[in-house]
């Protein structure tokens, strides 16, 4: 087997994949994408994606995405790759399953250090891949807080799942009590010092808050600011970049996407925002500083010389001062498919 760049000539194979992932009954989540990417980023530009199939002759047998970015490990820079929707034909027929095992070991070459995120839990067949072949894991937890407590507890997919989940939740709903209950648990424990305030552009501050930020840390990917234009492009009207200020001194910074979702699997109809990423300097939370990284499972490795190492993805100590929740999300649930 080996590996290629998505390009037309793959197209007419990509769909036969799919139709036999459909056939066997595959979620559809468990498919490729059928036309190559389109988007061409300049060669200068710090990051860059590939979409790579997996080739059996001239029939596809998997895919995966890299995303290749400037990285921080351990004080010095590096390149560091993220792996995003790995898939194998051996999902449905037993005879491929060795396309997992090619995926890994293709990862394992590319770039000095790589890394997942957002695969569910370390019990997913992936996660126990990536575990066996000397990746190291690391759980992080998904932090959420309730601002209209009405509309949760009756959308929220996970309390319609039996009549006596749906009794409770409408009895909290229309009684008040939930809303009540809600308003107690969340009450903030700490005193907020600093500002917030939207921004259009990303600026100087940002240099100087990586800068201060990146010695803390045993791994992250670069924040500076050319990295951030290009992560989240200001011409993007779907994100908001917001900016923490002490004093009127910059000290973080966030980037927040806001969804009306439609009959979403898990969160129904309701409004969600989301904390897309996000870094702040030490002395505005207390501690080491906070890099938001993504939530679930991580697993990482340095390449070359196969030593793992641990990461200080998604620090929650900040959010948690802030009444945020810890929520165990649902078995199966993959969160770089939602």
């Amino acid at each position: 087997m080996r590996f290629a760049p998505f390009d037309d000539s793959h197209v007419a194979a990509v769909k036969d994949f799919n139709r036999r992932m459909l056939a066997g009954h595959a979620d559809s989540e468990f498919l490729l994408a059928t036309e190559p990417d389109s988007r061409v980023r300049p060669a200068e530009d710090p990051i860059q994606w590939t979409q790579y199939v997996v080739l059996d002759g001239e029939d596809v047998r998997g895919g995966v995405i890299t995303m290749d970015q400037p990285g921080w490990v351990n004080g010095r820079s590096i390149r560091a790759v993220n792996f995003q929707s790995p898939l194998s034909e051996g999902i449905v027929d037993p005879k491929y399953t060795m396309v997992a095992l090619q995926l890994v070991k293709f990862m394992q070459k590319q770039g000095e250090a790589g890394y997942f995120a957002g695969m569910g839990s370390s019990d997913r067949p992936l996660a126990k891949l990536l575990s066996a072949s000397g990746w190291s894991l690391r759980p992080v937890p998904f932090l959420f807080r309730v601002h209209r407590a009405g509309n949760v507890l009756r959308e929220l997919r996970m309390l319609q799942t039996t009549l006596l989940r749906r009794t409770a939740a409408s009895a909290a709903r229309f009684s008040g009590i939930g809303a009540c209950g809600l308003a107690v648990m969340q009450r903030r424990r700490n005193v907020v010092r600093e500002s917030i305030r939207q921004v259009t552009t990303w600026g100087d501050w940002a240099d100087e808050i990586w800068q201060c930020c990146r010695a803390g840390c045993s791994f992250a990917v670069q924040r500076d600011r050319r990295t951030l234009e290009s992560l989240y492009p200001t011409s993007d009207p779907k994100t908001k970049i917001l900016l923490i200020e002490r004093h009127g001194n910059p000290v973080g910074w966030s980037v927040c996407f806001n969804a009306r979702l439609s009959n979403h699997r898990h969160f129904g109809n309701l409004q969600l925002a989301s904390i897309l990423d996000c870094m702040v300097q030490a002395e505005a939370i207390g501690r080491d500083c906070c890099s938001h990284g993504p939530r679930n499972v991580v697993a990482g490795r340095r390449l070359g010389g196969g030593e793992s190492w641990p990461c200080r993805l998604g620090e929650d100590v900040s959010l948690r001062r802030l009444s945020f929740w810890t929520f165990e999300l649902p078995a199966g649930h993959d969160e770089a498919n939602d």
